[in-house]
């Protein structure tokens, strides 16, 4: 298939750069999984409380569960809201009611235009991927970027490097509780102007090099272009 396709679109650089090195002489399209544009500007607003969401799958790859149960949210000072459906609901759910002064809320699962509209009352994005899959890319990274949401990454994998290559977050490896705690500290004690920066940054991305528009364009003209070879 690869050897007979005149393109060949691929969602990460990590598996663009896989197939490469089994026909180098193919052109090749990162297509990413971009959210449409908004108008959202980050402005200086009230993190307090600071206010984490997760918005997602509750899965075992999430592994939600094990980081509620092993980061004291409350004496970090911090909240965190929990958005979604999966096998490990019910086990969340159990446990906020058993925990009730946890910090923790799980709010149910909602469409995606009612999460957007709830998402910029929010201070960062916790999104956690337990085992890496080699050639994919967690999406929700450029969700929290269309909301000027900084990340608070716990998995390996190009996830990871595009968060600290961009620096619009912190990461954290599987399992390391000590570091996640120790980077929503660093986010929460953020001065306002620092904060915003992140958010700012976000924001510049999700509007230009990350832009849906600009992909699409991207890719109709490599499309024309190999019309015309």
């Amino acid at each position: 298939m690869y050897t007979k396709a005149d393109l060949i679109l691929t969602q990460s650089e990590e598996s663009r750069d896989y197939i490469h090195n089994l026909v180098p002489y193919k052109s090749f399209f990162v297509y990413r999984n971009l959210p449409s544009s908004n108008n959202y500007l980050p402005s200086i607003k009230d993190r307090n409380p600071f206010k984490i969401v997760y918005a997602g799958l509750l899965g075992v790859a999430q592994d939600v569960f094990d980081i509620i149960k092993q980061i004291d949210f409350k004496s970090l000072g911090v909240e965190l809201h929990i958005y979604g459906d999966g096998p490990e609901k019910e086990k969340i759910i159990s446990y906020v009611l058993s925990n009730n002064q946890c910090n923790i809320f799980y709010r149910g699962f909602v469409s995606v235009p009612e999460l957007e509209k709830v998402l910029p009352d929010y201070h960062a994005s916790l999104i956690p991927l337990k085992s890496s899959i080699y050639g994919a890319f967690p999406s929700k990274i450029f969700t929290a970027m269309k909301f000027g949401l900084p990340v608070l990454f716990c998995g390996t994998g190009e996830g990871k490097r595009f968060v600290e290559a961009y620096k619009i977050g912190f990461t954290n490896e599987p399992k390391d509780f000590a570091s996640l705690s120790s980077n929503i500290v660093k986010l929460k004690k953020m001065n306002a102007q620092e904060y915003l920066a992140i958010c700012m940054r976000e924001r510049d991305l999700i509007q230009g090099e990350f832009c849906v528009e600009v992909q699409t364009r991207n890719f109709i003209s490599l499309l024309n272009n190999l019309n015309q070879v």
